[in-house]
C-alpha cells in the first residue's frame, strides 16, 4: 500500500536520537501537490559512534562539523538575503552630502545599547596622492534607534570648506604616524567595541587604519577612542608593518571565546606563492593576526579555505573585503561575507571555527542577482558586518549593502550612493532540505 503525504515547505517527518545522534527524515515540495513516498531504510549509528557533546552550544550549518551524513535527496542549502520593506522606503540611508562624494562605501554597523551606529568613508576621488597631502577622503558618523533609518548628526568637529555642521570626524590629514611623521589614511578605517573586561574605559572603541601600496609606505595603525567620535592613534608604531596592500577594511574585534584580539586585512598574492603589488597574476587574498594585548601580534597568516568535503582549496578568488566577526548568536563560529570581485562585487559566505581554516561558500552570492538595481555598478554590493537585531523583526536579522557608487560624480541621471537593508532569518544561513523524495539527515 502506498502512502500519500501533502507537503508544501520545509517539513520535518520524523526525528529521533539514538545513542546521542540525532535523525531526521525531511520532505519538500514547492508544488504543494500530494506525493508518493518510498521509505528509507533506517540505518542506526554504529555501538562505537560518540556523539559529538555539544551542550546548549548553538551549531549551524555552515560546515561540516555536525554534519554525519546526508542520504536521498537531502542537501545543504545557502541562504539568499531579502530586500528589507518598510513603511515609506527600503533604502537606510543616501550619501547626498557635499563632503561625501560619489565614492562612498566602507562601512561598520555596531548596535550599542538600542542605537546602530554607522561609521562610513566619504570620498571623491579614485586617486590617492602618493605624499598623503590631499584628502581625498573623510571619516563620517551615522547613527539610527530603530534601523531602518539613518540620521548624519552635525558633529561640528571637522571644517568643511569654512562649515563645521556635518557629521565627518577626520580625514586623511587628521592623524601622523608617530614612527615617521606620514599621514595614515581613513580609506581602511574600521572600528569596533572592544568587549574585553580588561580594556580602559577611555579605549572602549578601537580600530585600524593604515597605508596601503598607494602610498609608497605601508603600515597597519590602532586607534581608540572613548565614545567612538573623538579618536586618537594608540600605537608609536604600526602593528602590522610589512609590504602589504593595505587598502581594504580591516576587520577587528575581541573574541570572547578565545581571549584574544583579531585583525583579518588584505593583500595580493598567486598562486605561485608570490604576493605584493608586483606579483604577475596577483589576486586579493585575506591575512589574518591575533593578539593578547592588542599591542603585540602574531606573524599575519594567509586564510586557508576548505572544499565541501573538507579538503583545502587552493584556488584564489579576488576577495576584495572580508566581513569576519564571531556570530554573537554562536561566537565559537567566524562567519566572513568576503566581497568576491570580478567586475562586479558579488558578497560570498564563509565560516571558521578556528579563525585560520575557513569553509568556503561560492555556490551563489548571499545577495541575488534580482535584488534591486544599482547593485551591479563597480565596486557597489559590498555587504558590510555586524548583523543587527530589531525590535520590530524579531526573528530576522538586518544587515546594510552599499549600491548605486560611482567613480566619478555626481551621477548623470542626479541618483547618490545608498545604504539598503536586508534581511534573513535567525541563524538561517544554511539549511538542510530535500527534494520531491525523502531525505535523510544523521548528525555526528
Amino acid at each position: 500500500m502506498r502512502r500519500f503525504i501533502p507537503v508544501r515547505t520545509h517539513i520535518l517527518l520524523i526525528s529521533l536520537v539514538l545513542l546521542g545522534h540525532i535523525k531526521v527524515l525531511l520532505a519538500d515540495d514547492n508544488t504543494g501537490q500530494k506525493l508518493a513516498r518510498q521509505p528509507i531504510a533506517f540505518k542506526a549509528p554504529t555501538l562505537d559512534s560518540k556523539p559529538l557533546k555539544i551542550g546548549s552550544r548553538r551549531e549551524l550549518f555552515v560546515d561540516n562539523y555536525i554534519l554525519g551524513s546526508l542520504r536521498g535527496s537531502a542537501k545543504r542549502r545557502l541562504f539568499a538575503m531579502t530586500p528589507a520593506t518598510n513603511k515609506t522606503t527600503d533604502v537606510a540611508m543616501t550619501h547626498d552630502a557635499d563632503w561625501e562624494g560619489p565614492w562612498c562605501r566602507y562601512a561598520k554597523y555596531i548596535q550599542d545599547n538600542g542605537v546602530i551606529k554607522a561609521w562610513y568613508m566619504g570620498h571623491h576621488t579614485y586617486g590617492w596622492n602618493k605624499n598623503m597631502k590631499i584628502a581625498g577622503g573623510r571619516l563620517c558618523y551615522a547613527i539610527s534607534k530603530d534601523g531602518h533609518t539613518f540620521e548624519k548628526p552635525n558633529l561640528g568637529i571637522y571644517d568643511w570648506i569654512g562649515s563645521k555642521k556635518n557629521n565627518v570626524l577626520f580625514d586623511d590629514t587628521t592623524f601622523k604616524a608617530k614612527d615617521s611623521g606620514d599621514w595614515i589614511a581613513t580609506h581602511q578605517f574600521n572600528p569596533f567595541i572592544d568587549t574585553n573586561p580588561a580594556a580602559p574605559k577611555a579605549a572602549r572603541y578601537k580600530g585600524f587604519s593604515g597605508q596601503g601600496h598607494h602610498c609608497g609606505k605601508t603600515g597597519l595603525y590602532a586607534y581608540q577612542s572613548i565614545d567612538g567620535i573623538h579618536w586618537e592613534i594608540a600605537s608609536d608604531g604600526p602593528i602590522v608593518s610589512n609590504d602589504y596592500s593595505l587598502d581594504s577594511c580591516n576587520q577587528g574585534f575581541w573574541d570572547a571565546e578565545r581571549k584574544r584580539y583579531a585583525v583579518y586585512f588584505r593583500h595580493l598574492r598567486n598562486e605561485s606563492g608570490e604576493s605584493g603589488i608586483k606579483a604577475p597574476g596577483w589576486k586579493r587574498d585575506i591575512l589574518v593576526t591575533f593578539s593578547k594585548d592588542f599591542m603585540n601580534w602574531t606573524e599575519p597568516q594567509w586564510l586557508i579555505y576548505h572544499r565541501d568535503d573538507g579538503r583545502p582549496s587552493t584556488e584564489l578568488e579576488h576577495l576584495y573585503t572580508n566581513e569576519v566577526k564571531p556570530y554573537k548568536r554562536a561566537p565559537h563560529i567566524y562567519l566572513g561575507f568576503p566581497a568576491q570581485f570580478n567586475g562586479s562585487v558579488d558578497p560570498m559566505l564563509m565560516a571558521s571555527r578556528d579563525g585560520l581554516h575557513f569553509y568556503r561558500w561560492m555556490e551563489h552570492p548571499v545577495i541575488p542577482k534580482s535584488a534591486p538595481a544599482d547593485r551591479q555598478k563597480i565596486r557597489s554590493n559590498h555587504l558590510w558586518q555586524e548583523m543587527v537585531e530589531l525590535p520590530d523583526e524579531p526573528n530576522k536579522l538586518s544587515m546594510y549593502a552599499s549600491e548605486n557608487l560611482g567613480i566619478k560624480g555626481p551621477h548623470e541621471d542626479g541618483s547618490f550612493p545608498r545604504v539598503r537593508r536586508f534581511t534573513i532569518r535567525k541563524d538561517g544561513f544554511v539549511s538542510v532540505r530535500a527534494g520531491a523524495e525523502l531525505g535523510e539527515l544523521v548528525t555526528k
